[in-house]
């Protein structure tokens, strides 16, 4: 599978993750977990070395050093990471059309 294809997947996935984390109920170490076995998964680092520099493939690898972070906790990291992949200019470099959630969680402070 080409690369970029492989990292905007992976991203769209993480944001997925995030925003099913905001379910009452769900604990941010659930989040955490299933967010780092994504971007610690043999493949997408694999997929790292081979992709070209491009936007995605930064928020990739910075999304990979807030969850490689062992000194933070949990949510400390999930609050990084919604920085980092709850961005206008993420979405329109992986194509994906503003969304309305996206604007309501900046403005009632969810990330």
């Amino acid at each position: 599978m080409d690369p970029n294809r492989v990292i905007e997947v992976t991203l769209r996935q993480a944001q997925h993750i995030l925003w099913a984390g905001l379910r009452p109920g769900r604990s941010s170490d659930l989040t955490f977990n299933d967010l780092r076995s994504l971007f610690l998964s043999p493949n997408v680092n694999s997929t790292l070395s081979a992709a070209s520099d491009t936007f995605p493939l930064f928020a990739l690898r910075e999304a990979q050093r807030a969850i490689a972070a062992g000194s933070r906790e949990p949510q400390v990291a999930v609050d990084l990471l919604w920085s980092i992949l709850d961005d206008p200019w993420l979405d329109a470099a992986l194509g994906t059309r503003p969304n309305s959630r996206r604007k309501i969680g900046r403005i009632l402070g969810w990330r």
